[in-house]
């Protein structure tokens, strides 16, 4: 799947912004947000600073991300929900936070609930293989 400029940021901000929301910013999480910085082919040094200022940085406002196309919004929620579980534990925050995101983006409510559901089943959590960022494709 094709994804545009302006959402692989809306893409890269929105993880970045989910990470935020239990106020740090795990190991783990860091180590996800480099692999999908890298992969929308971002300079290291620019996701290395990115990550390591978003808890102090005044103009990261946090908005959920609306995306041009519904595909990407789902791609986004599950890499989101899997991130949410890099370090085993779900957080409420930030499946409530993707949550807004999935009605940002006119997700059925019932769509979320199984995704979360599915996740929860599989236990795919912080598994950098499995996120969908990893294959999305731009010109």
């Amino acid at each position: 799947m094709e994804i545009t400029l302006k959402d692989r940021a809306l893409y890269f901000k929105g993880l970045l912004l989910l990470v935020c929301r239990d106020g740090v910013i795990l190991d783990s999480e860091k180590e996800i947000l480099m692999t999908v910085g890298r992969s929308f082919d971002y300079e290291t040094g620019f996701c290395e600073s990115t990550v390591r200022d978003a808890l102090v940085n005044p103009y990261l406002q946090d908005e959920p991300p609306v995306f041009s196309n519904p595909d990407v919004a789902e791609s986004f929620i599950r890499d989101g929900l899997r991130l949410s579980r890099a370090d085993g534990v779900p957080d409420e925050a930030e499946t409530a936070w993707l949550k807004s995101v999935a009605e940002c983006n006119g997700l059925a409510a019932d769509w979320f609930s199984q995704n979360l559901s599915d996740l929860s089943k599989t236990g795919a959590g912080g598994n950098l293989y499995s996120l969908e960022a990893l294959n999305l494709s731009w010109k």
